[in-house]
């Protein structure tokens, strides 16, 4: 199997043919295109500069998916999404653990939210705690025995 290189302003281009993907390094780090000029016009794309941001870091309440609980986090970032769409965030909890959530699962905190938040979670405690006598309960109901002549 021969595989084709090519270099294009000074960046070497290999064709993998078991990929079938144009493999190149490009600012460190290993890339790939669909075709040679796709890959020469990735290499001729300038980097984007950054624009600073002016998000300042807020503590803010989200609700996690799993458990439905309430949990403060501190809100780090704000990434656009596009047109139409709410903006996601970046948030980490106290745990020191990142995420990137939707804005539809992160709220301000302000007394009456704290007030509900704490009325919700003490709800949701309360919840599993029945689950958890149901489950002890239902651990004590005897099980369908099989007739010695069926088995």
């Amino acid at each position: 199997m021969s595989q084709m290189r090519t270099e294009y302003n000074g960046i070497t281009i290999v064709y993998d043919e078991l990929k079938d993907k144009f493999i190149f390094t490009l600012r460190g780090r290993e890339r790939w295109a669909d075709s040679l000029t796709k890959a020469k016009v990735a290499i001729d794309t300038p980097v984007k500069n950054k624009k600073e941001s002016t998000f300042e870091p807020v503590e803010a309440y989200h609700r996690s998916y799993y458990s439905q609980k309430f949990e403060k986090v501190k809100v780090t970032s704000m990434v656009d999404c596009g047109l139409g769409r709410q903006p996601d965030f970046w948030i980490s909890n106290s745990g020191k653990n990142r995420s990137k959530v939707g804005a539809h699962n992160i709220y301000p905190i302000t007394d009456s939210s704290t007030k509900i938040v704490n009325e919700c979670n003490a709800i949701i405690d309360q919840i599993a705690e029945l689950h958890a006598q149901v489950g002890r309960l239902s651990n004590k109901v005897k099980c369908m025995e099989v007739p010695e002549e069926e088995k």
